[in-house]
Parts: structure tokens; sequence; C-alpha cells
């Protein structure tokens, strides 16, 4: 993974550096080091000097979202922060999105390339539409990802956006998991992660969509954060042509005397989209 992305960044510059307008907005993320980030950020900028400003820099701290940024330009977000999810929100442009850990080849090669200088590069990689998750950051249809019934590309495509796994750790990007969350799931991240992933495992084995899930994916992939349970219902009650049915499952928190907890769900074997 972290081969390809440093592949795609450097494709995304060196696209840049001839004046051609890439589709993507490029968002670097710095892991709170904000003296790397200002250095890096400066080589930017001089660059721009050499090849008549073929991009524009823009601090995401100080954008409150977005809505305002030309597509037809090639613009270059930096941050050292966790991302507010409402800048986020809605956003109709797809973001190249690329973590900054430590001092690399890739730093070097950025470098080289961003001054007219000769790097090894390697041809840009072939990523199918559902690894795309990994790398960028856009609206998706939910019900595609739903219907792939594979459980990596779906707890990929919830979690991607949010936790990053880097090497040794987990990446924290965007500041506020909890959007993802049913208000009727008491339980801290911890436990509601742990839900569900058995919630996919039960979406891929069975065709039986919980409501959390659903909600959960929904919210991932539309980037509509802030969508009221009732209008996300709606959504899949007339895509799915059915309505939810009462269900009981194994309540996996450890705190709680329930052994079995009562949800609404969706079997999606009963729905023509799953014929």
């Amino acid at each position: 993974m972290i081969c390809n992305s440093n592949n795609l960044i450097l494709n995304w510059i060196e696209k840049a550096i001839k004046n051609e307008i890439n589709d993507e907005i490029l968002l670097l993320i710095f892991d709170h080091h904000k003296s790397r980030k200002e250095n890096i950020k400066k080589d930017f900028e001089n660059s721009l000097q050499l090849n008549k400003n073929c991009f524009h820099i823009i601090d995401l701290d100080n954008l409150n979202n977005l809505e305002n940024l030309d597509k037809n330009s090639n613009i270059i977000l930096f941050t050292n922060n966790y991302i507010n999810c409402n800048k986020l929100a809605n956003t109709d442009h797809k973001i190249l999105s690329h973590i900054y850990l430590s001092q690399n080849i890739m730093e070097k090669n950025l470098r080289n390339l961003l001054f007219n200088k000769e790097i090894l590069k390697k041809e840009p990689p072939r990523i199918n539409k559902f690894e795309e998750c990994l790398y960028f950051i856009q609206k998706r249809n939910p019900l595609e990802v739903i219907a792939t019934l594979n459980y990596t590309v779906i707890k990929s495509h919830i979690f991607s956006m949010f936790i990053q796994k880097v090497p040794n750790r987990e990446f924290k990007i965007l500041d506020n998991l909890n959007i993802l969350q049913s208000k009727r799931f008491i339980y801290g991240n911890y436990y509601w992660r742990l839900q569900i992933e058995k919630e996919i495992e039960l979406l891929c084995q069975e065709k039986i969509l919980t409501s959390r899930l659903a909600i959960a994916i929904y919210r991932a992939t539309t980037l509509k954060f802030n969508d009221s349970n009732t209008r996300i219902g709606k959504f899949y009650n007339e895509k799915l042509g059915m309505k939810s049915s009462s269900f009981h499952l194994t309540n996996i928190i450890v705190e709680s005397d329930v052994k079995y907890v009562k949800l609404k769900v969706y079997h999606l074997d009963k729905s023509l989209l799953f014929k």
C-alpha cells in the first residue's frame, strides 16, 4: 500500500509540473510534525517559481470546507492535525491522501521531482475500483460496496478514511469516528469497531445487513455524515425495495449482562438487488 501511495503522489506531482490538471486534490498529512510540514511546504513554494504556478498550496487548517476549491487547478492541501470531519462532509472532490511519517526515499524523490531532477519512478499502480478507498477520499455508492459481500472491501470502505494502518501502528486521520455510529450504540469506539466487524461477517456470510452497519457504510461512502438515521433508513427502504425487520444478535459487550441485542436488519436475499 505504501509503495502504491508513493507512486500515486509522484505521478500526481509530475503531471502538475507539466501543467496538466489532475482529477484529484492532493492532501499531504504530517504526523503532528509542524516543522516537517513547513519544510516540505517551502519546497513546493520554491518549486512554483521554477514551474510557473503549476499548483496551488493551501493549509487545510485555514479552510472551513472544500466547497470553493477550483476543480480546474492542481490543489495541494497540507495539514499536521486531525482533520475535522465537517471539512470533508458532502464534498464532490476526489482527494488523494498521503501520510508522511518519517524521512524516507519518498521525500528525496519528491524533492528531486520538484526541482526537475531525475528520479527512479515506477509506472502508476493499477488499482481496482474497490481498492481506491485505501488511497482516495470520495463519494461512493453504498449499495455497490455492500453488494461485494467481501469482508475486506466493506471494512476498508468504513475505516480507511478515518484510520489507516502504517508500520507498527494505526494512524488516525479524521477527528471523529463517532459520526459513523448509530446514536443507539452507547458504548465507545473500541466495542463499536468489534461489533461492526462481527456484523460485516454476518453480512458476508448470511446476507443479513444490520441497520447499525448500514448506517456506517452509508455515512462513510456518501460523506453525508450528518444525515439522520431516519433519512438513511428511507434510503435503504427505497433502494432495497423492503423494510427492515427485528433480529436478535449475540452481544459482544463484556460489561453487559445482556446476551442478545435486538436490532433491525435487512434480509438481502429477499431484495431483488441481491437475487
